[in-house]
């Protein structure tokens, strides 16, 4: 392993006195720093599949292969959080630690909950003594020492960079600290003593900006730049030592971005105002969380908590439930498992911001069996797996014979199409009048028996779509010298509840009828083609 950052960056020369000299950081050190903390990134980009909330559910889990990784991300032991790598093959074997989880920063939030001497701070990331905390300070401290406790651990002593308890004042409001966590302290970057930073300032101009400039080319030599949102990172200019940024307003975890000179082409980018371009990271892999499926029987809007989970809905007879998704754009790689349980006899429509693949708000409904599978990408959800029933559904429409054209736009009844088998057939006939239950291809047909007693000159059979205002033919079939069956079929593509409205016509001849009682009833058939 290479010499620690703060060995390498130290402010004085080899033998450790600081009185002694500056120090200069060697190249072939910063090269042999940068490349390992590379090489990690590399190793849990490519192998960190797992997620673990804590550690006793990792080691409860050893089926998986040998060298699988694994991140462990909130164990109440924080020294439990961490890289995992799996020893042994499948089934055998044991889970070993190999380093912290790699977070460059870790934001930590003073809301006022402590008091100005004891802060009581919290972080959506485990603590760890390898990363820097930014802190903000919610107030004034008043006296010292000055303590904070980062998620309800227990406190450590903020003490300033040469070893010193904050004075009284010397933690002011809106101050954003920067340190780290090393045994039963807090020890940040810098030293923080007003009086002196305020006459050195009056006293020595020259000597500030000098400063100003060397700290500046030391944020700008740093792995990662971070900045608040997407926004703000496209609005800034970045300096070209800068290779990575992370985005901070990304859930659960920031985002890290690599810089491009020109257009990658694909995937999550953005250019920012100096000309460069950023693309995504690949994102550690989440998985469903089947074993603890949540049961569902109302609405839902579905929030970040909801996230990575298994949601089944029973619906009842006539009842329609509506899923609202989250917005993907905050969530890019998490994931999604939406089902019907198979006792139910109503529908779960799906409403979203973006498309749920190929289905925007109002023409997805899913039905007793159905699931879906999601993984949030930039805009839209996208359909990674599931179950699709297609509608398959065979009507009729019994009754007298007719002897004048005849425009079938209601009547039409169930035809050997149980629920049970086609689960989605009693959602294809709405008050007798025949409809597409939701966006997709549809395979139909219409079959009508005609008699008469001097044939007609012609005779034909089709089916009228009325989703539109105005009416439109999507089937049609023409005859002449009829043997007493029209048969029309036609595949083609129809909008949610779109409505058909079976027609037979004729010219000519005596004594023509539709006939029902005598051949038999018209009979519609229709089958969906599968959506996912």
């Amino acid at each position: 392993m290479p010499s620690i950052a703060r060995l390498i960056w130290r402010d004085y020369i080899t033998d450790g006195i600081p009185s002694s000299g500056n120090n200069k950081p060697s190249k072939s050190e910063i090269r042999s720093w940068g490349t390992w903390v590379e090489s990690i990134l590399n190793a849990i980009g490519v192998n960190a599949g797992l997620i673990y909330q804590t550690r006793a559910l990792l080691y409860a889990d050893l089926a998986k292969a040998a060298n699988s990784m694994a991140w462990v991300t909130s164990d109440p032991t924080v020294a439990y959080n961490g890289v995992y790598q799996k020893v042994g093959g499948t089934g055998t074997g044991s889970w070993t630690r190999l380093t912290d989880l790699p977070y460059s920063f870790i934001r930590a939030e003073d809301a006022g909950a402590g008091t100005p001497d004891a802060i009581q701070a919290t972080s959506g990331i485990p603590i760890s003594n390898s990363a820097l905390i930014i802190l903000n300070i919610f107030e004034d401290n008043i006296s010292s020492p000055v303590t904070v406790a980062f998620n309800g651990d227990t406190p450590l002593t903020i003490k300033t960079n040469s070893g010193n308890d904050i004075l009284a004042g010397g933690l002011t409001a809106g101050m954003q600290a920067l340190g780290i966590v090393s045994g039963a302290t807090f020890r940040l970057v810098t030293d923080i003593d007003v009086s002196a930073a305020v006459a050195a300032a009056e006293d020595a101009a020259a000597d500030a900006e000098t400063a100003k400039t060397a700290a500046e080319l030391a944020a700008s030599s740093l792995l990662f730049r971070i900045f608040a949102s997407v926004v703000t990172a496209t609005a800034a200019t970045i300096p070209s030592s800068s290779a990575y940024i992370a985005i901070a307003e990304f859930s659960p975890q920031p985002r890290f971005y690599k810089r491009f000179v020109s257009d990658p082409g694909t995937g999550d980018r953005f250019q920012s105002a100096d000309g460069a371009w950023w693309q995504g990271l690949p994102l550690p892999g989440t998985a469903l969380d089947f074993a603890h499926a949540v049961a569902r029987s109302a609405n839902a809007t579905l929030v970040a908590g909801d996230l990575d989970q298994v949601h089944i809905w029973t619906i009842g007879t006539g009842t329609t439930y509506t899923a609202t998704l989250p917005d993907p754009d905050t969530y890019i790689g998490r994931l999604l498992h939406l089902e019907v349980d198979d006792a139910s006899l109503g529908l779960l429509a799906i409403a979203c911001v973006d498309p749920v693949g190929k289905f925007v708000t109002g023409d997805l409904v899913l039905w007793a069996g159905e699931s879906l599978t999601l993984i949030a990408r930039a805009g839209k959800w996208e359909i990674i797996g599931g179950r699709c029933i297609p509608a398959v559904m065979q009507a009729n429409n019994p009754g007298a014979d007719l002897a004048a054209t005849w425009v079938a736009s209601s009547g039409w009844v169930l035809l050997n199409t149980p629920q049970s088998f086609y689960p989605g057939a009693p959602f294809c006939i709405n008050a007798g009048a025949l409809r597409a239950p939701r966006k997709g291809f549809y395979d139909i047909s219409f079959h009508a028996g005609v008699s008469w007693a001097t044939a007609p000159t012609f005779a034909y059979g089709m089916a009228h779509n009325t989703g539109n205002s105005a009416q439109r033919t999507f089937i049609e079939g023409t005859f002449s010298n009829l043997n007493n069956v029209i048969n029309s079929e036609m595949k083609l593509p129809f909008a949610k509840d779109a409505n058909f409205l079976p027609v037979v016509q004729w010219s000519g001849g005596s004594g023509v009828v539709v006939a029902k009682t005598s051949i038999g009833a018209p009979v519609f058939s229709l089958k969906e083609s599968p959506q996912w």
